[in-house]
């Protein structure tokens, strides 16, 4: 039988198991008296895709080889798994690029508070007044200083994206 480690105390000594539902796992720890699901299914996955580092083309052939063995009686899996060979080097592209993010973190950020503000305008007159007001958004979000950096961007506190992009013997208006 698996042992399972406790996300908590990260034991799996006196983590037992009580259940089972719709592919679902239920365990309890009796070292700290909590209760927590797995996936089973998901835990495989999980750790093949989960990297902080940059895949090298062998890891990435590896861990597509292990996911096709697994999953190759799934026509949809398969397609997929072949969609991803075929598209690898758009894929692998951000290795090539120097201190590229390995998360989607500052993207989803930016998709999440671009959601929040259309969210409360609810529908636009016309294609016109949206391409406007987007770009009136992106105006005022590179114009606008960086408050709140941390760590290394500490660098970038009281600097607007734009003035990080522009050319030096421009000189820009500032408009917000």
């Amino acid at each position: 039988m698996k042992k399972y480690k406790c996300p908590r105390c990260l034991t799996t000594s006196s983590v037992i198991r009580y259940g089972y539902r719709k592919q679902v796992i239920r365990l309890f720890c009796k070292d700290c008296s909590r209760s927590f699901s797995v996936n089973p299914c998901f835990v495989n996955r999980r750790l093949i895709l989960n990297s902080s580092n940059k895949l090298s083309n062998e890891n990435f052939n590896n861990w597509l080889w292990k996911l096709y063995r697994d999953f190759k009686d799934d026509l949809l899996a398969r397609n997929v798994l072949i969609n991803i060979e075929k598209y690898k080097s758009e894929l692998l592209g951000y290795r090539g690029i120097p201190q590229a993010p390995l998360t989607t973190n500052l993207i989803e950020s930016l998709n999440g508070h671009l959601e929040s503000r259309l969210q409360s305008l609810r529908a636009f007159q016309t294609i016109e007044y949206a391409r406007l007001w987007l770009n009136g958004y992106v105006l005022k979000r590179r114009f606008t200083k960086f408050t709140d950096c941390k760590g290394k961007f500490r660098f970038l506190k009281g600097k607007s994206g734009v003035e990080q992009t522009k050319k030096e013997r421009i000189n820009l208006p500032l408009y917000f």
